[in-house]
């Protein structure tokens, strides 16, 4: 019966991640692009924690689960910002 019952748990229990599912990164550029702003502008949200940026080496990475959901963040603080 335990050995039923851990079978059936074994078979339940979600999957580990596959290397294939881990967190893309993209480059400065590529994040640019993608919210369509500048590198300054960028940087500038970087500096006011609007978007965390990360360092792999000397370079400068952005996740992209992320930045996909930041323009609600960036456009909530603006509102903030504004009289």
């Amino acid at each position: 019966n335990i050995e039923s019952l851990l079978l059936d748990i074994k078979h339940k229990a979600p999957t580990p991640s596959a290397p294939n599912d881990a967190e893309e990164y993209l480059t400065r550029e590529e994040t640019a692009k993608l919210l369509k702003c500048s590198l300054p502008t960028l940087w500038e949200w970087t500096r006011k924690d609007l978007l965390q940026s990360y360092r792999i080496g000397n370079k400068v990475r952005y996740k992209r689960s992320e930045v996909m959901s930041s323009p609600k963040a960036i456009n909530a603080k603006k509102e903030e910002l504004q009289p």
